[in-house]
């Protein structure tokens, strides 16, 4: 390979994540010059229809990359569910439910936080409407991603070892989230992790469905417990949890669910 062709790789992922990010500042630029930014980020429905919207115009525009520049399309990359995929996202969500819930009883019992529950609110309609709007909405925010940094940022980097390629897409993906994630070394470090779990999870599983599946419970099941959302979330912690407080949490659930996609997929060879 001579070097340009080393470097084209690269160039092609710089580009398409300008391109996922001008569409998310497009978004975020709207909401602003209507004055309406606040909003939808503390309404669920309208976060969610955001995600849903958002979603769909980067899903749409890495597919146009990945047709123009590969002749390839996102059915090439992976969009597969067998029995065995439907069975480990199953495992999937009782993991992250079971850490969740430990996390919360931790801080409770150890008199961190004070804990207030809100489960009553699953048996409002509007609010079980809620719960399936999120289900898409995290779907979506999920989806996009993973199209991006396991669909098109692995297909770039296939000429690497698996390896180097769940560490190179990593620092990608990590990169990916500081524009608008108000970063800190924590969420870099949880940022990463979760790239290496993703990523490991699509090789392994060969489906870009089976990625977004757990990237999506656990977004959900975060937000859920942890989140901020005062319409969505059933538990109310008397204060935020500190970036050191939730890495160890995430570490916890993501080395978990790490070990689930080694011993569901051992056996299998990595896709590529």
């Amino acid at each position: 390979m001579n070097a340009l062709a080393s470097v084209r790789p690269y160039g092609k992922i710089a580009a398409a994540s300008l391109v996922a990010l001008g569409i998310l500042f497009a978004f975020a630029g709207t909401y602003m010059a209507f004055g309406v930014m606040d909003e939808v980020l503390r309404d669920s429905w309208l976060l969610h229809l955001n995600n849903v919207a958002m979603g769909a115009a980067w899903v749409v525009a890495v597919a146009a990359l990945l047709r123009r520049w590969e002749r390839k399309s996102l059915t090439d990359l992976g969009m597969t569910l067998h029995r065995r995929d439907v069975g480990f996202l199953i495992l999937c969500l009782f993991i992250a439910l079971v850490v969740a819930v430990g996390f919360v009883w931790v801080l409770q019992g150890w008199s961190l936080r004070a804990v207030r529950s809100e489960a009553e609110r699953f048996r409002e309609l509007s609010y079980q409407a809620l719960l399936v709007a999120s289900v898409a909405g995290w779907f979506m925010a999920a989806f996009k991603e993973e199209v991006l940094a396991r669909g098109f940022y692995l297909y770039q980097l296939r000429h690497l070892g698996a390896g180097a390629m769940v560490a190179v897409s990593s620092v990608f993906f990590m990169l990916l989230h500081v524009p608008a994630g108000e970063a800190d070394v924590w969420k870099a470090a949880s940022w990463f992790a979760g790239g290496v779990l993703y990523a490991y999870a699509y090789l392994k599983s060969g489906s870009l469905l089976v990625s977004t599946g757990m990237h999506a419970i656990h977004n959900f099941i975060n937000e859920l417990f942890l989140g901020q959302a005062e319409d969505f979330s059933i538990v109310t912690l008397s204060a935020p949890i500190l970036g050191a407080e939730k890495f160890a949490y995430e570490a916890v659930v993501k080395g978990l669910l790490l070990i689930a996609v080694f011993l569901v997929y051992r056996g299998r060879p990595f896709a590529k």
